[in-house]
């Protein structure tokens, strides 16, 4: 798969999921070049839809599946607070193209999930992957 990801300081977003590298590419070049924003070309280790996006404080990491997403998803420590968001995982079932470089329209594409220490208790369940799935 090929992504396209937009910078602006220390914020980052997708731009767009393609199958074709060829188009992605197309995409990469009617982006804007615009101040302060720098987009990347991606070719991310993943072959089928879905698949998953986990957004934490320091980026994005890809995840090819369910399986690997449980195993990162473990590796969270429970904060103890109520209201604490650990990551953010946006959950990917087709390519898509945003219409804006200027602005992070993931959630118009994506599922976006939450993932605080409720959703983390489900994680000995098969619960949490119906919803994500859902």
């Amino acid at each position: 798969m090929f992504v396209i990801q937009t910078y602006q300081g220390d914020r980052r977003w997708i731009g767009g999921v393609f199958r074709d590298e060829t188009a992605a590419r197309a995409k990469l070049k009617r982006m804007p070049v615009l101040e302060d924003f720098e987009h990347e070309f991606l070719e991310i280790p993943v072959a089928e839809f879905p698949f998953f996006v986990l957004e934490a404080a320091d980026g994005l990491a890809f995840v090819p599946n369910l399986e690997r997403l449980g195993e990162l998803l473990r590796g969270i420590e429970p904060a103890g607070q109520p209201g604490t968001t650990h990551v953010i995982i946006y959950s990917v079932r087709e390519e898509f193209e945003a219409e804006s470089a200027e602005r992070n329209s993931m959630e118009a594409f994506m599922d976006a999930t939450p993932v605080d220490d409720d959703f983390l208790s489900r994680l000995n369940t098969d619960q949490w992957q119906d919803w994500l799935l859902s």
